[in-house]
């Protein structure tokens, strides 16, 4: 099954940021790895209307997680 997910972190400097996943699971420990992995490597930008990207290589600690509903 596919999940549409959002990603809410914060940067190791307190930037808060987001990014936008998608990742494919059938079981909810299947759902937690794959998720964790594509945060690894995910397009993290900053919140509140800012287009500012996160730097690659950047330390984000994952605070929350959203479900998307519907396509990307």
């Amino acid at each position: 099954m596919r999940f549409n997910l959002r990603l809410y972190g914060r940067t190791s400097n307190g930037k808060p940021c987001q990014a936008d996943i998608s990742v494919y699971a059938h079981s909810q420990s299947q759902l937690e790895e794959e998720a964790k992995k594509a945060g690894e490597t995910a397009a993290w930008r900053g919140l509140a209307g800012s287009d500012d990207w996160v730097p690659e290589g950047s330390q984000i600690t994952v605070e929350s997680v959203e479900v998307l509903k519907g396509k990307k």
